[in-house]
């Protein structure tokens, strides 16, 4: 017998031993009392030619299928030619600190925020009962405030004086003739028509959603990439800030106040090579420090804990200090005029009332508590 009608003979034996075994196990599921073995089915001529038939084919097949499927090196190594990374840091080993950045930077510049829709003629602002009509730039300042009515910043007497004094900037000497006291204002009909729009933002329909995250894309694909030397890199925050009310942290000086709307002519690109450095490099440089300060942090902590018991008043405060830096993860802090910015203080900025000592405080013995609007 040739090797060929031996191979193809045992293919017919496998195959019929296969099904008998397929066999057996329905027969069992179906009737667990009658185990009777199926009669094995000698196989004719005829059957013989479809099983070769079929086993040639699979064969076949799967050869074909060898032949396409790459090895994973190979895919490996085509993904890695599709997503190669510009290894910017390895370039900047050889440039000195200081130096040129780049040579070539293609950017669309800052995306603005869209222009100011007035409202409807339905929605009005009142003084003293009465329906006003705005100029627009009055009208968008307003809304900034209506937006705000049910949140306690408006119920603090700073943040409506100073919101005041810069909305009446924005309106018409007619205007100011007019609107002399805030308590007379009604913002009532602006408030209801933007919560209604919020709902209405909720209520979207899943088209509508991908309609506006399709347009975020293409700003971000737009605004959102720059092109350094040829290679692609991320923009950060490419959005110019919108108009708004200013709203501040802890008790700042100049809480609602307005931030006006900013214009092309009032933006300035720095594209300096001296002043610009690319965020990445700031962050790589951080995040270095950061590891090798985690390999003697324990260090650190052991001695600042030894320095609190030194004879040395400097020394000692110098190790308290760098306690509550570790511990609280405050920053350094700095002297600041309080007048123009907000009273937020750091380590070396702390006053004694931000600490407060107790000798038992839930159940603890000796605790000191600390209370600020941490340092920015």
């Amino acid at each position: 017998m040739e090797k060929s009608a031996i191979v193809d003979n045992f293919k017919i034996e496998n195959a019929f031993r296969k099904d008998e075994e397929e066999t057996k196990m329905k027969t069992e599921v179906n009737d667990e009392s009658k185990k009777v073995p199926p009669t094995p089915v000698k196989p004719t001529p005829e059957t013989k030619s479809k099983i070769k038939k079929r086993s040639n084919n699979s064969s076949k097949k799967n050869s074909t299928k060898t032949e396409n499927e790459e090895s994973p090196t190979k895919k490996k190594k085509k993904k890695d030619e599709k997503t190669e990374v510009w290894k910017w840091w390895e370039e900047e080993k050889d440039k000195k600190k200081g130096g040129t950045k780049w040579t070539t930077l293609i950017h669309g510049g800052p995306l603005f925020p869209p222009a100011y829709e007035p409202l409807p003629k339905t929605v009005n602002f009142k003084y003293n009962g009465s329906n006003m009509a705005l100029n627009p730039e009055a009208e968008e300042v307003a809304t900034f405030y209506a937006r705000l009515l049910d949140h306690e910043y408006t119920t603090k007497d700073i943040f409506n004086r100073n919101f005041f004094i810069d909305w009446r900037k924005t309106m018409t000497s007619e205007e100011r003739e007019i609107i002399k006291d805030l308590d007379k204002c009604d913002f009532s009909q602006l408030r209801n028509y933007f919560v209604s729009e919020t709902e209405k933002r909720k209520a979207m329909t899943k088209e509508e959603k991908l309609k506006m995250k399709e347009e975020r894309e293409k700003e971000q694909k737009e605004y959102g990439i720059a092109l350094i030397d040829g290679h692609e890199q991320a923009i950060a925050n490419f959005r110019i800030e919108p108009p708004g009310i200013f709203r501040g942290r802890g008790k700042h000086p100049k809480i609602g106040c307005l931030k006006r709307r900013i214009q092309p002519e009032n933006v300035i690109i720095n594209c300096s090579n001296q002043s610009s450095k690319l965020k990445g490099e700031k962050d790589l440089e951080k995040f270095e420090k950061a590891r090798s300060l985690g390999k003697i942090i324990d260090q650190i902590r052991q001695k600042y804990f030894d320095e609190m018991k030194s004879k040395e008043m400097k020394i000692r405060q110098r190790a308290v200090a760098i306690y509550f830096i570790d511990k609280f993860a405050l920053r350094a802090g700095n002297e600041k005029d309080t007048n123009e910015t907000a009273d937020t203080v750091g380590c070396c900025s702390l006053r004694c009332e931000h600490i407060k000592l107790y000798k038992e405080f839930e159940g603890q013995m000796l605790v000191f508590k600390v209370s600020i609007v941490p340092f920015q």
